[in-house]
């Protein structure tokens, strides 16, 4: 806006002049920061929680927004463990300043921040109750299902039940919450590390034999929305939530945060016991769990799910081949543009480092 304005001229016929408002705009600015959405998370608000728990007038030693303001909370019995943890994850992956983090969980234990949801991402709603609370035009560049504590048994049953799978993650290209932009870095560059992760039009989910169940059980829906892959501990760089929680000082999140850094090395990995011994939804065989796993090479490194969305379903591909008809009737179908499914796995046979059955099945 111009450093003057006029408004329309009065009874003399004089245009009269109004002092210049900095925050007085037409449009608001758009912000180019991408999102990434953390399911089964928290996000503390600091400025209500210390008002609440320690009183207005306190005076933090960490006054700026980050980690060691997470742990002086935490020391400080403003924040549980728990909160403390999150918001010190979310912090980390915010602090390159490139992307913003929502968070969605049940947890009632603070008070949070408005990109904080409450909800429960296994209703079949649950898209539409996101698209209302942060706008229609929302899009995450990652989504994921948080890693970090994970208790066996029937918890991971009643807090990532079926219809999450089937519909919910189906949901997230349906009703085109992916954004499909790279983030700050290519993901194919190596030497760049960035704490919000690397690629982008993802959804990860930990490599835990619930989810693995839970995949083959919905993958017939699935595969016509993503490719999925293994990820190996070594490329866990691109995950954007393990990225900022690795920045985090271990020795902090260990003693104050009540956890090691390495959960994924905890909560990331499947035995055989846990294969055999597990009880199977009507939607799955163990037989079917079995020969997928039998496929994964480096079977022990893996720590996670990678669901990349076909690329037909990116905006910008569309209007592309929109522009360009004849090139779109020549192009045979391309496993990852508009083919999904598994990538990546081989036969059992020529798996070297793969998973081993107990009793040699």
């Amino acid at each position: 806006p111009s450093r003057v304005s006029f408004l329309p001229p009065g009874a003399s016929g004089k245009r009269r002049r109004v002092a210049y408002n900095p925050q007085s705009w037409a449009k608001t600015i758009v912000c180019q920061r991408t999102k990434v959405l953390a399911l089964g998370m928290s996000y503390p608000s600091v400025r209500h929680q210390i008002k609440s728990e320690i009183g207005a007038k306190v005076n933090l030693l960490h006054i700026e927004e980050s980690v060691e303001q997470a742990v002086e909370l935490v020391r400080r019995k403003a924040l549980t463990e728990m909160d403390g943890r999150d918001l010190a994850r979310v912090l980390a992956l915010e602090s390159s300043n490139d992307t913003h983090c929502y968070t969605v969980s049940l947890e009632q234990g603070a008070v949070y921040e408005p990109r904080h949801m409450s909800a429960n991402f296994n209703r079949k709603t649950f898209c539409s109750e996101l698209k209302a609370r942060h706008g229609q035009d929302i899009k995450f560049r990652q989504i994921i299902l948080d890693y970090y504590w994970i208790p066996r048994g029937s918890w991971q049953n009643t807090h990532w039940n079926k219809s999450f799978f089937d519909h919910t993650l189906p949901n997230f290209v349906k009703e085109s919450l992916l954004d499909f932009s790279p983030g700050v870095c290519d993901v194919n560059d190596k030497d760049v590390f960035s704490t919000s992760g690397k690629g982008g039009g993802v959804v990860y989910l930990p490599f835990c034999l619930r989810c693995v169940q839970q995949i083959v059980g919905a993958y017939d829906i699935l595969s016509q929305y993503y490719v999925i892959e293994f990820v190996t501990k070594h490329d866990l760089d691109q995950h954007a939530l393990w990225a900022a929680t690795s920045t985090i000082d271990a020795k902090s999140m260990q003693n104050w945060l009540g956890k090691a850094i390495n959960q994924e090395d905890i909560y990331c990995t499947i035995t055989s016991q846990e294969v055999l011994g597990s009880s199977y939804e009507s939607n799955v065989t163990q037989n079917e769990v079995i020969d997928l796993l039998k496929r994964i090479e480096d079977f022990k490194l893996v720590r996670m799910i990678k669901l990349k969305a076909l690329i037909k379903y990116d905006p910008n591909y569309k209007a592309h081949n929109a522009a360009s008809p004849k090139r779109r009737k020549k192009k045979a179908s391309t496993i990852g543009v508009d083919i999904g499914g598994f990538v990546g796995l081989k036969k059992a046979k020529k798996v070297k480092n793969g998973f081993q059955v107990a009793g040699g099945r």
